[in-house]
């Protein structure tokens, strides 16, 4: 509940380096998810990538 009302300053650069990585990772979901739902079709580019973002999901949260 604390961490919700007040500022959590985390001093770990590998932590800061994660996060931004997942914030990448949820802009390209949003914009193939974009592209999906706008012509109900999914290139098989757009897949190898959400293969790699699955990837480096895993990855990342497996750091934490």
């Amino acid at each position: 509940m604390a961490a919700l009302e007040k500022t959590v300053k985390v001093d770990n650069p590998q932590f800061a380096a994660d996060v931004s990585k997942m914030l990448n990772i949820s802009s390209n979901l949003n914009q193939i998810a974009k592209v999906a739902n706008t012509y109900q079709f999914l290139p098989k580019e757009y897949i190898t990538n959400l293969d790699e973002c699955l990837a480096l999901i895993k990855e990342t949260l497996s750091k934490l």
